[in-house]
C-alpha cells in the first residue's frame, strides 16, 4: 500500500540523514483544513527535528490571484478588435 508522501519524507530523512521538506493539506479536528510546510533534519542523536509552518494564506493568494489572470484573459480574449498599450 502506499505511504502518506510525509511519512515518506521523514523515513528518507532518517536513513538519508539529509533534511527534507513538504507542503501539504492538513484537516484539523474542528474540520478546517490548512496548508502546512514541513521541514525535516536528522539530528546528531539519530532523532528527527520536525517543523510546521501554516502556509495557507500564501496557498490563497496563489489562487486569487490564478483567478484574476484566468478573468483577465476571458476578457482580453473577448475583446473584438485589437488592444493597445502605451508605456
Amino acid at each position: 500500500a502506499a505511504r502518506d508522501p510525509k511519512v515518506e519524507r521523514e523515513v528518507r530523512a532518517i536513513r538519508e540523514r539529509v533534511p527534507v521538506a513538504l507542503e501539504h493539506r492538513h484537516q484539523w479536528s474542528d474540520g478546517r483544513w490548512s496548508w502546512l510546510a514541513m521541514r525535516a533534519y536528522p539530528t546528531d542523536d539519530g532523532g528527527l527535528a520536525i517543523f510546521y509552518r501554516d502556509v495557507s494564506e500564501h496557498h490563497e493568494r496563489d489562487e486569487k490571484l490564478r483567478e484574476s489572470e484566468a478573468r483577465f484573459r476571458a476578457a482580453i480574449d473577448a475583446v473584438d478588435g485589437t488592444l493597445w498599450t502605451n508605456d
